[in-house]
């Protein structure tokens, strides 16, 4: 499964875990929203933030079967 982000805000952070500079990461960039692909065959779910909220869409390809889509929650 590919991950990617989508809609770049134009901001970079840095994150510094650790003490020792083999684990860090400078000029991350930031997105709106975070698409992982091929979540079932012929779907991707979209990940981003609202006001109040992460929010998550699943996007089908043309003619895929909704039905194959399975969330629980627990």
């Amino acid at each position: 499964m590919a991950t990617e982000g989508e809609c770049p805000l134009g901001a970079r952070v840095n994150y510094y875990p650790g003490r020792g500079e083999d684990g860090w990461h400078e000029g991350i960039g930031v997105y709106g929203a975070v698409r992982h692909r091929g979540v079932y065959p012929g779907i991707d779910m979209v990940h981003y933030g609202s006001p109040d909220a992460l929010e998550f869409d699943f996007v089908l390809a043309p003619g895929t079967d909704p039905g194959t889509v399975r969330l629980r929650v627990e």
